[in-house]
């Protein structure tokens, strides 16, 4: 009998998780974590542009690449915003949920551009 432990699959992003949020309180609450496929999943939700810095506040502390996925909705146009990076050697998604036109007064701002409400 081998007296290796048997790995848990989920401990690794659990713990990543625990450390990510201790190590930075800062960070802005997301509406859920979840592990799949040892994988860490975070998401977050903005209606307007001062809450879609959540999004840059995970990203200035995971670094990574986002990409966007447009999608409509009962209310309209909408993006999937997902930020993808690895933390402590685990996966980690962060994903928002933001009106089209609110990531595109965003993604302006960011670039420097005038932007008119």
């Amino acid at each position: 009998m081998s007296s290796q432990p048997i790995p848990i699959p989920q401990l690794a992003p659990a713990t990543a998780l625990v450390q990510l949020l201790s190590e930075f309180p800062e960070l802005p609450r997301a509406r859920a974590w979840h592990v799949e496929d040892n994988e860490l999943v975070g998401y977050l939700h903005a209606n307007t542009v001062e809450e879609y810095a959540a999004l840059d506040a995970y990203e200035a502390v995971l670094g990574g690449a986002v990409s966007r996925m447009d999608f409509e909705s009962l209310d309209g146009p909408h993006r999937s915003v997902m930020l993808v990076s690895s933390w402590r050697d685990v996966r980690v998604c962060v994903r928002l949920l933001v009106p089209a036109a609110v990531d595109d007064k965003a993604q302006a701002a960011a670039a420097g551009e005038q932007v008119v409400a």
